[in-house]
């Protein structure tokens, strides 16, 4: 009776390739996971299940629970330690596709243990080294729901003498948090509102970084509040651990009348960023080009491409060409 895939792609260090998985689109029962897989000996050399632990081995109780999977088209992250950081999706409570079979139990909330948080393992998956809930229990509720944290988070070097590391996700609440690496338990160092959480599927994928501005990108889905910012993109500094946001610009229709999010940003080292857009009749797309250091829409203001199609991927960027999915 389970429902378990692999979502993710292969994150691969030290000889180890790290995946995680998750169900399809929720169908009960599923056990969400980080496996190491041996490459040499191609053997599983360990799995974190994020919430199945019907024998209570982490002591927080037996928990024989579905869900929590790790929904990460780019596979999970590592940091310079090599420990492996995910974010986790929400718990089956029982009100998902399909009913849950035993040996599953229901989870008594769709937040419950690891359930849509920011995980920290290391990088045998022997152990939780934190964890963090992004979204405050006052946001659940009515239409907000299934707010999975996106899997892939991005890990950077905040530029400056003694600056530590920073760790930046989105999730389906509309919100993009910014930690400290050796801090993740604490809570985020900052938070924005990029999109309303009872409109979630407007805000999937992952912010950007280029080292060349030291400045972090990321989508605003849509204007509707809580909302701070027009439909577009912003660039935060961030400001060795003390993030402020350097511009903000405004482009393309706001995601919510389509119901389809914009394409993860991608930076070159030339200092242009690219950002796809969908329209609002959620049957073509747009790429932008902006100046990475001061967010001037390039190409006389408007697309540098349109297309019939979505766009939700990174372009991919080899120096003379954009690969565009």
């Amino acid at each position: 009776g389970e429902n378990s895939y692999a979502h993710t792609a292969v994150t691969l260090s030290n000889g180890v390739a790290y995946v995680g998985t998750g169900s399809t689109c929720d169908v009960s029962s599923w056990r969400g996971r980080v496996v190491a897989v041996s490459v040499p000996a191609m053997t599983i050399a360990n799995t974190f299940f994020t919430l199945w632990d019907p024998n209570n081995a982490r002591g927080a109780g037996a928990q024989p629970w579905s869900g929590g999977s790790i929904w990460g088209w780019g596979g999970v992250s590592l940091d310079l330690a090599g420990n492996v950081l995910t974010g986790v999706g929400n718990a089956d409570t029982g009100t998902s596709h399909g009913q849950i079979q035993a040996p599953f139990v229901a989870a008594p909330l769709e937040y419950s243990s690891y359930a849509e948080t920011l995980l920290e393992l290391s990088p045998d998956l022997s152990t939780a080294l934190a964890s963090n809930h992004p979204i405050s229990t006052s946001v659940y509720g009515g239409v907000s729901t299934d707010l999975d944290v996106q899997g892939t988070p991005l890990f950077i070097r905040a530029t400056g003498a003694g600056c530590g590391p920073i760790v930046a996700l989105q999730g389906k609440a509309g919100t993009l948090s910014i930690y400290h690496e050796n801090a993740l338990s604490s809570g985020p160092i900052a938070q924005y509102a990029m999109a309303p959480s009872s409109y979630y599927s407007t805000y999937l994928g992952d912010p950007a970084y280029s080292s060349t501005t030291g400045l972090l990108y990321a989508d605003v889905a849509s204007s509707t509040s809580p909302s701070l910012f027009a439909p577009g993109l912003i660039a935060i500094d961030p400001g060795c651990g003390v993030p402020s946001v350097t511009w903000h610009a405004a482009f393309g229709p706001d995601s919510r009348a389509a119901g389809i999010p914009r394409a993860v940003p991608a930076a070159s080292a030339g200092g242009v960023i690219f950002a796809g857009t969908v329209d609002n009749t959620s049957s073509g797309g747009s790429l932008w080009a902006l100046n990475a250091s001061t967010g001037a829409i390039l190409n006389g203001g408007v697309p540098v491409l349109q297309t019939s199609g979505n766009l939700r991927m990174a372009p991919t960027i080899d120096g003379n060409w954009l690969f565009v999915l």
